[in-house]
């Protein structure tokens, strides 16, 4: 267990802020985030976001203003969340990758007209966006507002039904009080925790504040290693005394290149795990690498501030969601509203003033889910549901399924709504439908083309990371005359799964040159061993956006070759990659290729030449 450190000399902080600045006063010159071979010192830190905060309000930015924060991770990452906050803003947090017709939806929902950022190229009309290495100060005499509890602090969009995504905004209060029990329960000092998890998600907030909150040191990466699970990997090999936090879908990946790797690191004293169910198989993969780490299950919806619930699991014991944090209320209601017996399954309601404000601009959907708690003596006391489905067993919840269709992809929470809405949004599309298809989720499209439109799978996957973020993508798109129904009328989600495509390839083909040989082996070993050819579709071998992401690092690694994610919707086979690569590097792949080869069958153990 973290202990609870120095509060500095404020009783009663309001904000994350409040605290940053006590800090600063105190130990002005202590290291207050690094990233890479810079850092920057707590007295720093204030400074900069100060400054940045006056050039925020010099450009129109007022008290509860939502501003957009769209930077890569690093230092400027930091300040800009901390000068939007001094600035008496809200964060809007946007990945630099957002699919443009999505950042656009966000942008006109939030009503934002600043966005701290680097580049203006997906901008709209009317959006100011603030690079924070431009040199237009503002007078340093201006005032900045007070910020308090009751002010909100951020707005994370999450995926909708409908297919807009939809606003959560939480409160400074909220956010300090979340901070606060990761100081004490999760963070240990001296213990390194690199900041992995994307900035949009509620995941990333403590990684990026957490530390600020005991006075210890931020540990930024870079975009490329915190996707990439054989740099975590390497990272944690070269740390020392350090935690990680991720999902599980990125820790079994981690494991996987710790494991081909050989060299664990002896360091790793604490694994948080969340943003999606644990298998009761990577605990126990984990256990027998890591007997002596710490494993902590988190659960907790972004409309609950991040974590609801939380547990140290034991050494022998099952995977469960522990208990509530504190602060939280957790029930196991039946269809009647009323607390089912223990064992038995129930809807999971959440309570407490952790809870965020609602959906933003949408009060039916918040008085829909956030419901008045009467289980609690506290006047309008409010309950979320959750949608997840748990049993209660001698005090510990153990999730079951889902109520709703929303799914959880490497963390990433997509609703199906969301995605048939964008398909239906293309051009040709007369009708789709998605399901899930096997564990972990796959996502399945059926479409449905107009008149005698011809539809291609391939071109619909690529079309559609325009509007949706990768992980939110189908892996599999078939194309029907009509979608199979029930007798009542509603989609045969049973029906449409007999479309999935079986994940071989069947046998391998011989390779056309040395670069396709290696694409291949990497593919088999990252997407696990199946049959791989060189005209082999990524997606219909059971490709995947974290599987993306760990051969684009691969391929960087090994043939010092340049890939990005959207080669995969673009031209998913081995053979158009290969192409791609030997434009890139020229004979020179070839080269490299052949000395990789000549290591031996093993892709794990493949080293650059």
């Amino acid at each position: 267990m973290g202990r609870r450190r120095g509060r500095g000399d404020l009783v009663n902080p309001a904000t994350y802020l409040d605290r940053l600045a006590s800090h600063g006063r105190r130990r002005p010159d202590a290291v207050a985030a690094r990233f890479g071979t810079d850092s920057i010192t707590y007295a720093e830190l204030l400074t900069r976001a100060r400054t940045l905060a006056l050039r925020l309000q010099h450009t129109g930015v007022r008290r509860g203003d939502p501003v957009g924060l769209r930077l890569p991770r690093g230092l400027d990452l930091l300040v800009g969340m901390c000068a939007i906050g001094r600035a008496g803003g809200v964060v809007v947090p946007m990945a630099p990758d957002e699919p443009p017709r999505r950042l656009a939806a966000v942008l006109a929902d939030a009503g934002i007209t600043t966005v701290i950022g680097v580049g203006d190229r997906d901008a709209p009309d009317g959006v100011t966006v603030l690079r924070p290495g431009s040199v237009d100060v503002a007078p340093n005499d201006a005032a900045l507002p007070t910020v308090g509890a009751s002010d909100v602090a951020y707005v994370i969009y999450t995926s909708g039904s409908t297919g807009a995504p939809k606003g959560v905004p939480v409160g400074h209060g909220n956010l300090l009080r979340y901070l606060n029990w990761c100081d004490a329960v999760l963070l240990e000092p001296g213990v390194a925790l690199p900041a992995v998890s994307s900035p949009a998600f509620d995941a990333s907030l403590k990684q990026l504040l957490g530390p600020l909150i005991g006075g210890g040191t931020v540990w930024l990466v870079d975009d490329a290693t915190a996707g990439d699970p054989r740099r975590i990997a390497e990272l944690l090999g070269d740390a020392g005394p350090s935690a990680l936090n991720c999902v599980p879908a990125m820790w079994g990946a981690v494991l996987d290149e710790l494991a081909a790797a050989g060299r664990p690191p002896v360091r790793l004293r604490r694994l948080m795990l969340g943003g999606e169910a644990l298998d009761a198989e990577l605990l126990r993969r984990t256990r027998a690498a890591f007997p002596a780490v710490d494993i902590w299950n988190l659960y907790g919806p972004t409309e609950a501030t991040a974590n609801a619930t939380a547990t140290l699991l034991d050494r022998d014991g099952e995977v469960h969601l522990g208990s509530p944090i504190a602060g939280a209320r957790v029930y196991v209601l039946g269809p009647d509203g009323a607390p089912v017996a223990d064992g038995e399954a129930g809807e999971l309601y959440v309570g407490g003033p952790q809870l965020a404000l609602g959906y933003r601009g949408d009060a039916a959907r918040t008085a829909a889910r956030f419901v008045p708690d009467p289980f609690t003596p506290t006047r309008g006391g409010r309950m979320f549901r959750t949608g997840d489905v748990v049993r209660c067993r001698g005090g510990r919840l153990f999730f079951e399924t889902r109520r709703d269709r929303l799914v959880k992809r490497a963390g990433v929470r997509l609703e199906l709504g969301e995605v048939e809405s964008a398909l239906r949004a293309l051009d040709g599309v007369a009708a789709a439908a998605v399901v899930t298809v096997g564990e972990p989720a796959r996502l399945l499209a059926a479409v449905v083309p107009t008149g005698d439109r011809e539809l291609i799978p391939t071109e619909v996957r690529h079309a559609l990371t325009a509007f949706l973020p990768r992980a939110a993508v189908p892996d599999q798109v078939v194309v029907l005359p009509a979608l199979p129904v029930t007798a009542g009328g509603k989609v045969d989600a049973a029906a449409l799964r007999e479309f999935t495509a079986p994940l071989d390839s069947g046998p391998a083909d011989e390779a056309a040159d040395p670069v396709e040989a290696v694409l291949i082996g990497v593919w088999q070993q990252v997407i696990g061993g199946k049959p791989v050819a060189s005209n082999t579709d990524f997606f219909d071998v059971g490709g995947h956006s974290l599987a993306m992401l760990r051969i684009v690092g691969r391929v960087a690694e090994l043939l010092d070759a340049e890939l990005t994610v959207d080669v995969f919707y673009d031209a998913p086979t081995v053979a158009a990659h290969a192409d791609l690569i030997r434009e890139q590097r020229g004979p020179t792949a070839v080269a490299r290729a052949r000395d990789i080869l000549a290591q031996g069958d093993e892709p794990a153990s493949w080293r650059a030449a």
